[in-house]
């Protein structure tokens, strides 16, 4: 997801911001990507920020009905996939910290055990829950159908039996990048490393 309007950064757009290297959605996108991850669909409300994204592994998609909140970019992004995979993260664009080894326990877990393909499964570090969440396939109609900015926390709410927690040994989970004070602490090194 990275169609917000990065209000909080006054006048800067946070998601094309460098953070070590790279404007700081393109990091966030290639975790994925490095993760053998494919699609890759990057939902957008900025042309500085699709263009950041160029040459990347990310097939960008515009979400006109951004200003209604990340619910709505939820549903772009899915329906955009939602014929070509059996599963889906939901990422955020301000979360440049996402461990590659957290990404991969994501996708070994969703494909484990009695709940395989079916699970929702969440990072955890610390007793607390973070991003990216991976939803399984047959909850995409109500992920699509999703406004307002709550995202979709009453989804994990409404299907909490089959939500399955997978420990990360990472605090980027956690760390999304919102002030220019976030930016500031968190663009040249991963937390924690």
């Amino acid at each position: 997801m990275a169609a917000g309007h990065s209000t909080r950064m006054g006048e800067l757009n946070k998601l094309v911001q460098d953070v070590a290297g790279l404007p700081m959605v393109r990091r966030a996108a290639n975790v994925f990507g490095d993760a053998g991850v494919r699609p890759i669909v990057a939902v957008v409300g900025a042309a500085e920020v699709a263009t950041a994204l160029a040459g990347s592994e990310a097939e960008v998609v515009s979400n006109p009905r951004r200003a209604e909140g990340m619910g709505t970019s939820i549903a772009v992004g899915i329906a955009a996939l939602a014929d070509r995979v059996d599963g889906a993260f939901v990422a955020l664009g301000d979360m440049p910290w996402i461990p590659r080894n957290g990404v991969d326990a994501l996708i070994t877990t969703f494909g484990l055990g009695a709940s395989c393909g079916s699970a929702i499964v969440v990072p955890v570090h610390r007793g607390r829950r973070g991003h990216p969440v991976l939803w399984p396939r047959d909850l995409f109609p109500e992920l699509q159908s999703l406004t307002g900015d709550r995202g979709a926390r009453g989804l994990l709410e409404r299907h909490a039996d089959r939500v399955v927690d997978v420990l990360v040994d990472h605090e980027g989970i956690h760390v999304d990048i919102d002030t220019p004070d976030d930016l500031v602490l968190r663009r040249r090194a991963p937390p924690g490393e």
